[in-house]
């Protein structure tokens, strides 16, 4: 059997690594192999077995003993187990890199007070969407679905799918579909072309009126 030059084995493998590491070999592999299966790795110490079996024998003490400390050896097993695990958890708490924090900025929040009337319909995406609904009074045409009832009249999962499809192509009839008259765009996150001429803009949103094409 012979096997032509250009060909080789399957590059596949897998590692071990900490939580931490787990995303970036599952998306690009590691050193050019595809990485299927990653081990996650527990780097904490083991102090915490130590600290769990001293609650576990105190509060087995507590419990066939039936002194009047009851209680007290109950609340102080309880502690030993749930104040370290506590500890450990707000040291190494760290936001969520598949959702990053995106405030609005000030300038944004005084552009949207200041020159969108109230009641007017202001279009984005469902999470820049919703942080609007909450520093002015307008309206939203698109929010996180899991933030709307799921009727027929809010349609969240329709009006989201309709937001992905204009800041991917930049329809602006899905904008005039929502009855929209201004526009705010996360260049952080978007790029859709538009001829529109922009009333705010700012390192990061910027806010057309829709129906006022670039000169």
């Amino acid at each position: 059997m012979t096997v032509s030059q250009g060909a080789q084995f399957s590059k596949i493998t897998e590692v071990v690594v900490g939580w931490s590491g787990v995303r970036r070999f599952l998306r690009g592999g590691d050193a050019g192999q595809i990485v299927p299966v990653v081990i996650p790795k527990d780097g904490r110490r083991y102090g915490w077995l130590f600290l769990l079996g001293i609650a576990l024998y105190l509060l087995g003490v507590a419990i066939f003993s039936g002194s009047v400390g009851f209680g007290i050896l109950v609340g102080l097993a309880a502690s030993l187990f749930v104040v370290p695990v506590g500890i450990h958890a707000a040291w190494n708490w760290s936001p969520s890199d598949a959702r990053p924090p995106s405030p609005l900025t000030a300038g944004l929040v005084a552009a949207l007070r200041e020159d969108v009337a109230t009641g007017d319909v202001v279009y984005s995406d469902p999470e820049t969407s919703y942080r609007i609904a909450a520093e002015a009074p307008v309206y939203i045409a698109a929010a996180p679905p899991g933030h709307v009832a799921d009727t027929d009249a809010n349609r969240p999962y329709e009006r989201r799918s309709a937001s992905r499809r204009f800041f991917r192509t930049g329809d602006l009839a899905i904008t005039r579909a929502a009855r929209a008259g201004w526009l705010v765009v996360d260049r952080d996150r978007f790029e859709p072309a538009l001829r529109l001429r922009a009333a705010y803009s700012d390192r990061r949103f910027t806010l057309y009126r829709l129906g006022t094409p670039a000169q």
